[in-house]
């Protein structure tokens, strides 16, 4: 709960604010001129392309959230890598705070390529090194 919080909050006032944007674009005027009712516009249309933001904002804080998790395992004294990172620290093993430090940049670096990857599946004009139209 602590470290969910504050991501929580943010993550909803975005989708929000993007739900929010996308209902105002052309293209559902156009879904309810052709006379679509708002649950299939909301579903197929406005929540697909309001998605993209919120996964790359949850991979990153995917990321943040393990780091944040040193702090959390020591105050609640859990056993975990955060706890095992501060004690390193503490102690300098350097060779144990350089392996933390390497696996928590692993699993940052692979949830970004995840949320890339899913952003890529839900939109694929994304595609990369391709021209996007203007």
């Amino acid at each position: 709960m602590s470290l969910a919080m504050p991501i929580a909050a943010s993550t909803i006032r975005l989708f929000r604010a993007t739900l929010l944007s996308n209902l105002n674009k052309d293209y559902v005027l156009y879904a309810k001129a052709r006379g679509l009712n708002m649950r299939t516009i909301m579903w197929k249309h406005v929540l697909k392309n309001s998605l993209p933001p919120l996964i790359t904002l949850f991979s990153q804080y995917l990321g943040y959230m393990v780091v944040g998790s040193a702090v959390v395992e020591s105050i609640f004294s859990w056993q975990g890598i955060g706890t095992h990172l501060v004690n390193a620290i503490i102690a300098r093993d350097l060779p144990t705070v350089n392996g933390c430090v390497l696996v928590i940049a692993v699993i940052f670096v692979i949830s970004n390529i995840f949320a890339d990857m899913f952003n890529l599946a839900l939109n694929p004009r994304l595609k990369f090194g391709g021209n996007t139209p203007a």
